[in-house]
């Protein structure tokens, strides 16, 4: 997934439009990073913006490079009176940003599995953290805990 519209992931692996220094992870084994990095330098090319400038217009963001998925996400999301929980992996995180960026308070957490959030080629705990909201893992035993203590074999190892 080249996570688009907020998080853009250059061949260095930082989130480009935002400004965030965001990795994103992959469900191959081997994260294809300089693939991903290539097609974002394009569509950042093409879209006539560069490193940070969509911080503070995340429509833009999504309009430029995004998947209408995670405005319409970030959109039920500041709608809900109650508790949420956003499930997915370094896609959520994007969904994060956005929401953060429309300074849309509201109780939200985040959940991935284990793999997602050990992922070496992404920084799922990082960025959950450098924006202030909670996040947790699943084990492989189906458990949840949060991000700080928990432990998962990586996938093919």
């Amino acid at each position: 997934m080249v996570e688009r519209a907020w998080r853009h992931n250059n061949s260095d692996g930082r989130d480009e439009g935002a400004g965030y220094d965001g990795r994103v992870s992959s469900s191959f084994p081997d994260n294809p990073v300089g693939i991903k990095g290539r097609v974002v330098e394009e569509g950042m090319k093409a879209s006539g913006i560069t490193f940070g400038s969509l911080k503070n217009q995340p429509m833009r963001a999504v309009e430029c490079l995004g998947d209408p998925m995670m405005a319409a996400a970030a959109g039920l999301a500041s709608g809900l009176n109650v508790k949420t929980i956003l499930a997915g992996g370094t896609q959520m995180v994007s969904v994060l940003c956005i929401i953060k960026a429309l300074g849309l308070e509201r109780d939200i957490s985040i959940a991935t599995t284990c793999y997602v959030a050990n992922d070496g080629t992404a920084n799922f705990r990082e960025m959950t953290e450098i924006l202030g909201y909670q996040a947790f893992a699943a084990t492989r035993v189906l458990e949840v805990q949060s991000c700080k203590v928990f432990a998962c074999t990586r996938r093919g190892k």
